[in-house]
């Protein structure tokens, strides 16, 4: 059976990670290999609830403002050396400091006097506190109902201050290069896979070697050969295979295909009633068929959003007065080159082609298509230069804060979006993700207009791995 304990696996993932250090990488796909190498405080469990990891227990206190951790006394490093309260301490505070560059700082700004060191007004953390190697306390300005899922998150495991320092500030890509505390460690590490092998102490009943490889670097042919066969035990792929029955498919929801608009002043294809004609004419009608209203991806929405926003209108009467409007503004005889950036991918391509069609039929307007890979696409949106462009948006590992920030930086959003969401910073991670999403609506910029999938292949007997939906990660409980 697999995962029995005396067994090698092997699982496909979408992502290797470029670091071994979890404060640094924990926000990207390659995540996935942390919960192997780290274990936190708490833990996720399948059914994503949080469950008790290295600390034996946790709790409030009735203000709300006051979190207590207590560490089991047991859990070690796997150079022999115990995991106590304070390798956590320095990992709040490795997220917290500048230098480290962390997406997820502004997350523990509820923590008293984080937001003060964050800015460098203070060098210590006033509400973080280590009363001995096994309590740690956390004294909170405000209280955030979703505080606690930052302890299951990767970019919270154990930081040894000791070792990080004797190893020059920084982690590196080995066993040797980096202190874990987790099940396994890296045995071997090339471009094309990354071998864990399980530590003597870990649980009997893990497979006692991993091997990660990319799933694209395979066909999908041979994809689905390995998982009919057993030869691999999980693999996550973007396209739907056909395996045998002894195999488990998830669909999940985990990207949001949008359309954004470049600013520029003084250019008829990026003036807003562009967008608005486009939007009316053609984006509304495809949100309305898709049932997509939201940016955050499904997957991670459903954690934070009630219900969704409301379709944006279609009306190609509308449309047509503000193409008009556009058109006498700028004193033209008819619209300039629109230009669409789309990623050279089959899922772009065709969903392109339906933004084609549905322009034309509805207002009769053309667009001219350009075809880069994403990363091109994402490097020319950043600076806000652009037409049009076809984006899709990724949740990976982020939380609700950094999500809307990243992708504000990622379509070119200008400083007033990121201004606006400042207001919001205080709020809870639910009340962030409805004022963020409304904010981006209210900007006119970026439509989101069809669910993007993955699909999570796993052996019916897999023990203990499994995908975590919120995290967006395999892990392992």
């Amino acid at each position: 059976m697999t995962g029995c304990g005396n067994n090698k696996i092997s699982i496909g993932l979408d992502a290797f990670p470029t670091t071994l250090d979890p404060q640094l990488e924990a926000h990207k796909p390659g995540a996935s290999v942390f919960g192997f190498l780290f274990s936190g405080l708490l833990q996720y469990g399948k059914d994503g609830t949080l469950h008790p990891d290295v600390a034996e227990q946790f709790f409030f206190s009735e203000s709300g403002r006051k979190l207590t951790f207590i560490l089991c006394a047991d859990r070690l490093w796997q150079d022999g050396s115990q995991v106590t309260s304070f390798d956590f301490s320095f990992a709040i505070e490795r997220v917290l400091s500048p230098e480290t560059g962390s997406t997820y700082a502004k997350t523990l700004f509820s923590i008293a006097g984080a937001e003060a060191f964050y800015n460098k007004t203070t060098t210590q953390i006033a509400g973080v506190s280590c009363p001995d190697k096994s309590t740690l306390v956390l004294n909170l300005d405000y209280t955030d109902e979703t505080f606690l899922y930052a302890f299951a998150a990767p970019y919270l495991s154990p930081c040894n201050k000791a070792f990080f320092s004797a190893a020059g500030g920084a982690y590196g890509m080995t066993a040797a290069e980096t202190l874990m505390n987790g099940p396994y460690f890296v045995y071997s590490r090339s471009e094309t896979q990354i071998v864990l092998e399980k530590i003597e102490s870990a649980e009997k009943t893990l497979p006692t070697a991993i091997t990660f490889f990319i799933s694209d670097s395979v066909s999908n042919s041979e994809l689905a050969s390995r998982l009919k066969s057993g030869k691999t035990a999980m693999a996550i792929s973007a396209q739907e295979l056909t395996v045998g029955s002894h195999t488990d498919t998830q669909e999940i929801d985990n990207s949001t295909w949008s359309v954004c608009f470049g600013v520029g002043e003084n250019m008829a294809t990026r003036d807003e009633r562009l967008s608005l004609a486009l939007a009316y004419g053609g984006l509304g009608e495809l949100q309305q068929h898709n049932l997509v209203t939201n940016l955050m991806p499904a997957a991670y929405a459903n954690f934070y959003i009630s219900k969704p926003l409301p379709a944006r209108a279609a009306d190609n009467t509308v449309a047509k007065d503000f193409l008009n409007a556009l058109i006498t503004g700028y004193e033209l005889t008819s619209l300039p080159k629109i230009t669409l950036l789309v990623p050279d991918e089959d899922v772009a391509r065709a969903l392109s082609d339906q933004l084609m069609q549905v322009w034309q039929k509805n207002i009769n307007v053309f667009v001219t298509r350009e075809y880069y890979n994403r990363e091109k696409i994402l490097s020319m949106t950043k600076n806000g230069d652009y037409d049009i462009a076809l984006i899709p948006v990724e949740y990976t590992q982020s939380t609700p804060a950094a999500f809307y920030r990243d992708f504000c930086m990622l379509f070119g959003a200008s400083d007033l979006l990121s201004a606006q969401l400042d207001t919001i910073e205080t709020y809870s991670d639910q009340d962030f993700t409805k004022a963020a999403e409304q904010i981006l609506f209210d900007s006119r910029r970026i439509y989101p207009i069809k669910k993007g999938y993955i699909y999570v292949y796993s052996d019916s007997d897999l023990a203990h791995i499994y995908y975590n939906h919120r995290a967006g990660i395999v892990d392992i409980e």
